[in-house]
């Protein structure tokens, strides 16, 4: 797993956003992509 700081999207996300990256599998992370997507789509805010 990459460091969080090469993570594009990591200055976006609150520190209980990026925790989960600290343990994730890759799954989990694209999971966490897709979700900060939908998110992103929902406030108007690009998350990635």
């Amino acid at each position: 797993m990459r460091p969080i700081s090469e993570l594009p999207q990591a200055p976006l996300l609150k520190p209980s956003e990026i925790a989960p990256f600290l343990g994730c599998t890759p799954r989990n992370v694209r999971k966490l992509y897709s979700l900060g997507r939908l998110r992103g789509r929902k406030t108007g805010h690009r998350t990635l």
